[in-house]
């Protein structure tokens, strides 16, 4: 069985600096975007 990853079919853009940023692009990653 696979796993459907909640952002599949998003892309994802990150022009972030701070803390914030660059930690929420990865949890967005391990959701699949």
């Amino acid at each position: 069985m696979t796993v459907k990853r909640i952002l599949a079919n998003c892309k994802v853009l990150d022009f972030t600096h701070a803390l914030a940023g660059p930690t929420t692009t990865r949890l967005m990653a391990e959701m699949g975007a």
